[in-house]
C-alpha cells in the first residue's frame, strides 16, 4: 500500500474515533454500532498484505531516514490494528458482559447500576462501611467476566504470533537502548519500601481512613477528598490561566486550543453517571484542533491533579510542528489511545508505546502539584495550605507509582510464562504483591481486570521515568521555579514541536537529559518525604 494513501486513511480513521471518544466521554453512552461501522470502514488498514507492504517499504534505502522511520511507525500501527481486529468479537463480548453486570446500591439508594460505574462510586463514597459494601458487590460482579478477559488476551496473542510467523521484518531497526522497565520497577519497590511504610499510617489518618486499609480505601484515598476545599473544581480555569501565564504562553492567542468548561452540564443532585464524566484532552488534529475540557469530573482533588496533566498534553499537541503533522501524521496523532495493545501486549517486547512521551508531559505538569511554591503562586494558597497539599498529593502519587511498579512485575511474569492469568495461583500472587506494594489489602477479585483489561503499567511506569528526567533537566537549567521561566517555555516548545517523532529514550538523549534512570525517581520520592518531615 502506498504510505501516503495509508496516512490519509489513517488520519480519517483517527478523527472518526476521536469524535466517538469525545461523545462517549461527555454523554457516557457507548455506541457499539457506530464503533463497529468505523472499524469495518477501515479494515483495509490492518490486513497482513498491508503490514507486509509497509514493512517492506520501511527498508527502502532510497527513502530518507525520517521517511523510513515513519513507515516503520505506520507498519507498527497496522500491526496493532490487526491484533485488535482479530480480537474484536471476543472484546465486544467482554465489554457487553461488563456493561450487563449490575449492582444494587445499598441502603436507600435502590438503583441498579452498571458495575463499571461502581468503581467511581466507591472512589467517591465518604462512608467507610458503605464503601466496603459497594466494593463487595462490585467484586462479585466483576469476576463474572474474567473468562472473557482472558479470552481477549489469548486472541490478541494468537494474532500477534500469526503476524510474527508471516511478516518480513525491516532490516533496519531502532538502535535505542530501552530502559528495562521491569528491573527498574523491582528496584523501585525494594528501595522505597521502608520509607513508604514509615508514614503510610499517618497519611491514612489525615485522609480519615481507619483500621486495615482495603482496596476500596485505596480508590477513595487516591481521589484526595481531604483536599477538596483547597482544590475546588471551580478554580481550574483560573489555575490554567495562571499556569500558562507563568510559562509566558498567551492562551488568548492560542486559537488552536479550545477550552471548554462543562460544569454547567452536571446535575449535582445526583445522577450516578455524573461520577463517570471525564475531563480530558481531545486531539482531533495536531496542532490545529486540540480541545481541553474541565469541570465534568466530580472526583475531588484528583480532578485538579489530572487537569494539570491534561493541560500539559493539550499544550504539547498544540505546539507540534505543523509541517511534521502535515507530512507525517503518524508522529503527531495520539493514536495510542485507540491503537493499543494493552489487552494483548504482555507477551511482546516490540518497542515502547507511542503514548509514553506525551504521558510523560502529563506527569511533568502533575508533579507541579507537589511543589509548594507553585501551589502558592498558581493556586494563591498560603504557606501552610500549600505545604499540606504538596505533601498529600506527593504521597498519593507515590502510592500510585508503587501500585504501577507492582503491576509491572506481575505483567512481566505473565509475559515470561511464569504465571498464567487464568490460574488461581496468579490471582493469589497478584493480591499479595499489590498489598505489599501499596499497604492496602487487595483481593483476588480484581486480578484479571487489572492485569489484562485496564492498564498498561509498563508504559505508565516508563512515562514516569521520562517525566522525572525532564523535570530534573528543567530544574538544572532554569532553577526550581522553571515553571515561570521563559527560557524553560522555549525549551519545552522545542521538545513539543517534535510530536512523537522520537521515543522517550531518544528524546531524553537529544535534549541532554541522559539515560532514563530509576535512581532519579527513587531519589525524588525519598527527598519529598524527607522535606515534608514524613520519614
Amino acid at each position: 500500500m502506498n504510505p501516503d494513501h495509508y496516512r490519509r486513511d489513517l488520519t480519517q480513521f483517527h478523527q472518526q474515533l476521536m469524535n466517538l471518544h469525545r461523545h462517549e466521554s461527555t454523554n457516557q453512552d457507548d455506541d457499539e454500532s457506530r464503533a463497529a461501522d468505523i472499524l469495518a470502514a477501515h479494515e483495509h488498514l490492518s490486513t497482513p498484505g498491508v503490514i507486509a507492504s509497509l514493512t517492506h517499504s520501511a527498508a527502502d534505502s532510497s527513502a530518507t531516514e525520517i521517511e523510513r522511520e515513519a513507515r516503520r511507525r505506520l507498519a507498527e500501527i497496522a500491526r496493532r490494528l490487526f491484533i485488535q481486529a482479530e480480537a474484536h468479537e471476543v472484546k465486544l463480548e467482554s465489554e457487553r458482559c461488563e456493561k450487563a453486570s449490575s449492582i444494587k446500591l445499598p441502603d436507600e439508594r435502590a438503583t441498579q447500576i452498571n458495575s463499571r460505574l461502581a468503581v467511581a462510586l466507591i472512589a467517591n463514597e465518604q462512608d467507610s462501611a458503605h464503601r466496603q459494601d459497594l466494593a463487595a458487590r462490585w467484586f462479585d460482579a466483576v469476576r463474572a467476566c474474567d473468562d472473557l478477559r482472558v479470552a481477549v488476551w489469548r486472541a490478541g496473542n494468537e494474532a500477534r504470533r500469526e503476524l510474527e510467523a508471516d511478516e518480513v521484518q525491516s532490516a533496519e531497526t531502532n538502535q535505542t537502548t530501552q530502559v528495562d522497565v521491569t528491573s527498574a520497577a523491582r528496584t523501585y519497590l525494594q528501595r522505597t519500601a521502608e520509607a513508604y511504610r514509615s508514614h503510610l499510617a499517618r497519611q491514612l489518618l489525615k485522609a480519615q481512613i481507619v483500621g486495615t486499609p482495603s482496596f476500596a480505601d485505596s480508590l477513595f484515598f487516591n481521589q484526595v477528598h481531604d483536599l477538596k476545599t483547597l482544590l475546588p473544581p471551580g478554580q481550574l480555569e483560573a489555575v490554567y490561566r495562571r499556569l500558562t501565564e507563568n510559562l509566558h504562553i498567551n492562551i488568548r492567542q492560542q486559537t488552536n486550543i479550545r477550552l471548554t468548561n462543562e460544569t454547567s452540564d452536571i446535575h449535582h443532585e445526583a445522577h450516578v453517571k455524573d461520577f463517570m464524566r471525564h475531563d480530558g484532552c481531545f486531539v482531533f488534529a495536531a496542532p490545529a484542533d486540540v480541545r481541553l475540557t474541565f469541570g465534568g469530573s466530580t472526583q475531588a482533588g484528583r480532578a485538579f491533579v489530572e487537569f494539570t496533566g491534561n493541560a500539559a498534553q493539550a499544550q504539547s499537541f498544540a505546539w507540534t510542528s505543523a509541517d511534521l503533522a502535515a507530512r507525517y501524521p503518524e508522529f503527531t496523532l495520539p493514536l495510542a489511545r485507540f491503537v493499543s495493545q494493552r489487552n494483548f501486549d504482555l507477551t511482546t517486547e516490540r518497542g515502547a508505546d507511542f503514548s509514553v512521551v506525551h504521558q510523560g508531559y502529563a506527569y511533568l505538569f502533575q508533579s507541579l502539584c507537589t511543589d509548594a511554591a507553585w501551589l502558592r503562586e498558581t493556586c494563591l494558597m498560603n504557606n501552610r495550605d500549600a505545604e499540606r497539599v504538596a505533601s498529600r498529593i506527593a504521597f498519593a502519587e507515590w502510592c500510585d507509582v508503587r501500585r504501577l511498579a507492582a503491576l509491572v512485575v506481575m505483567q512481566a511474569k505473565i509475559r515470561n510464562g511464569e504465571s498464567d492469568p487464568a490460574h488461581d495461583d496468579t490471582a493469589r500472587e497478584y493480591a499479595a504483591t499489590l498489598t505489599e506494594a501499596t499497604g492496602f489489602v487487595y483481593t483476588e477479585a480484581t486480578c484479571a481486570l487489572e492485569l489484562l483489561a485496564t492498564i498498561d503499567a509498563g508504559n505508565e511506569f516508563h512515562a514516569r521515568l521520562f517525566a522525572v528526567a525532564l523535570r530534573e533537566l528543567l530544574r538544572t537549567r532554569h532553577g526550581r521555579g522553571w515553571w515561570k521561566q521563559k527560557s524553560a517555555r522555549d525549551e519545552l516548545i522545542d521538545v513539543w514541536n517534535t510530536g512523537a517523532r522520537y521515543d522517550a529514550e531518544q528524546l531524553a538523549a537529544l535534549i541532554g537529559a541522559g539515560a532514563l534512570d530509576i535512581e532519579t525517581l527513587i531519589g525524588n520520592h525519598l527527598s519529598e518525604a524527607a522535606n515534608t518531615g514524613e520519614t
